[in-house]
């Protein structure tokens, strides 16, 4: 779980954790964000991989050497293991449930939670 005022980057962080321990292990890997849509997660992952700055994949301003890097960073993306979840309206012990039944089917090496979640009870279901 990662927590953190607003703006520290608990997203970028845990999105980065998530893509290491991914290729790093070759194990399934989730990851569940309120924050940003399946797409922004995907340009993050594309971005961070290829090194691209992300602003020139989110306004289409790539050039030819950008282009490259995008299709390896895509390539190697594809052959990680990463669940992401943005579900909206969820509960805490529905995101918990979520997850059990994601470990039992695939087997997670490590669930990112972030950003934390205020409700006092989502520390209980986490045991």
């Amino acid at each position: 779980m990662v927590a953190a005022r607003p703006f520290e980057g608990k997203t970028a962080f845990a999105l980065n954790v998530t893509q290491k321990v991914a290729k790093s292990t070759d194990e399934a890997v989730a990851l569940s964000s309120l924050e940003i849509s399946e797409g922004q997660f995907a340009r993050r992952l594309v971005s961070s991989e290829g090194q691209i700055i992300a602003n020139t994949i989110n306004n289409g301003d790539m050039h030819g050497s950008d282009w490259i890097k995008m299709a390896e960073a895509v390539g190697v993306q594809g052959e990680t293991n990463i669940f992401l979840d943005n579900s909206s309206g969820i509960s805490s012990h529905d995101i918990c449930s979520k997850f059990r039944r994601l470990k039992k089917q695939q087997g997670l090496a490590l669930v990112m939670i972030a950003p934390f979640f205020q409700s006092g009870d989502f520390a209980n279901h986490l045991r």
